[in-house]
């Protein structure tokens, strides 16, 4: 798999195509909203009524979007079957990583943070596994998308990308964001500092808890990804323990884009 451009096209470019119009409308699902009307829809620049109902009625019949039985009147659509059958076939793609899941697994047990891998989808991070850190099943975080400088995995990401790939992505945040910008844009260069002198960012999301990203290293030809973390601040107060954790995330970062045949052990 390539890594994707990324991509701050308005989804109401002029000379983009019904097919581009129609990834657009399923991207702004996983983004925003788990359903769309034709009167949104038909609020975006570019897009008449007509032209809202047909692109949705079109991927409805392609079994990508379902009508909502009881939201017929005003033409409300969500996600159907044929999204599942992309996702499940992106997601059977990432095989070495499949094949680290038990180690994603035993790391969030033992140190109780929920662990995350992400990847980049244009100025969006996608992510592809979560590995939690309670053994009661709750609401998995696959799939999920955000903007790319919104959390520490996704800054992790931005590092990763060239020079001018970076350029791209804070030319949209500057575009996109308007007076938010410059808090964005600061705390995404406070992140590349961190990833320049020690290898992973952390940041405070309350006094309970901290964010972590550290990034995947890259092998030919692999997607850009990078490990996410919550973890308690109580964790990383405990110097020992902090110093266990750090390491065993290290050594994942390097594991995941190697060939299976390629084994690793990862010290407990």
């Amino acid at each position: 798999m390539r890594r994707r451009s990324p991509n701050t096209t308005s989804p109401a470019s002029a000379d983009m195509g019904s097919l581009g119009r129609g990834l657009d409308i399923l991207r702004s699902l996983g983004t925003f909203s788990s359903v769309i009307t034709v009167a949104e829809l038909a609020t975006w620049p570019g897009y008449s009524r007509a032209t809202a109902k047909r692109l949705l009625h079109t991927l409805a019949t392609e079994g990508f979007l379902n009508l909502i039985p009881d939201r017929v009147d005003e033409g409300a659509y969500e996600p159907d079957l044929a999204c599942l059958n992309l996702g499940t076939a992106l997601l059977g793609s990432f095989k070495e990583l499949w094949q680290r899941q038990p180690v994603l697994q035993d790391i969030a047990r033992h140190f109780e943070v929920d662990l995350l891998v992400a990847t980049c989808d244009g100025a969006q991070v996608l992510v592809i596994e979560h590995a939690q850190s309670s053994a009661v099943m709750q609401n998995s975080l696959v799939g999920s998308v955000a903007p790319i400088d919104s959390n520490a995995w996704g800054r992790c990401l931005v590092w990763m990308h060239s020079a001018a790939e970076q350029a791209t992505l804070t030319d949209g945040i500057r575009q996109g964001q308007g007076l938010r910008a410059a808090a964005s844009l600061g705390a995404l260069y406070q992140a590349f500092q961190s990833l320049e002198e020690n290898g992973r960012c952390v940041f405070e999301i309350d006094d309970r808890c901290v964010a972590i990203g550290l990034p995947v290293a890259v092998s030919a030809g692999s997607p850009l990804l990078a490990l996410g973390c919550i973890a308690p601040h109580t964790l990383l107060k405990d110097t020992a323990r902090a110093d266990t954790f750090w390491a065993q995330l290290a050594n994942l970062s390097k594991l995941i884009n190697r060939p299976v045949a390629i084994k690793q052990e990862i010290q407990k």
